[in-house]
């Protein structure tokens, strides 16, 4: 009977780790796919008025031509 309730607890323990790493990698996976590109924040800044049109042209210009690379 102690061997019963021994692997019962077992198993549990193990199906609780293994539920956490895999929540774990699942929230990882989520806040990369948040991050913003390069370009969404270019247009981020030039909303806000943080840089000029020129500057804004510049910027978008040098990351279309990575882009294509």
């Amino acid at each position: 009977m102690e061997g019963l309730i021994m692997m019962i607890g077992s198993t549990l323990l193990f199906l609780l780790v293994a539920y956490l790493v895999w929540k774990l990698i699942l929230d990882n996976n989520k806040q990369d796919s948040a991050k913003p590109s390069a370009r969404q924040l270019l247009d981020e800044r030039f909303a806000k008025g943080e840089i000029d049109q020129d500057e804004y042209q510049a910027k978008k210009s040098l990351l279309d031509k990575n882009h294509e690379t």
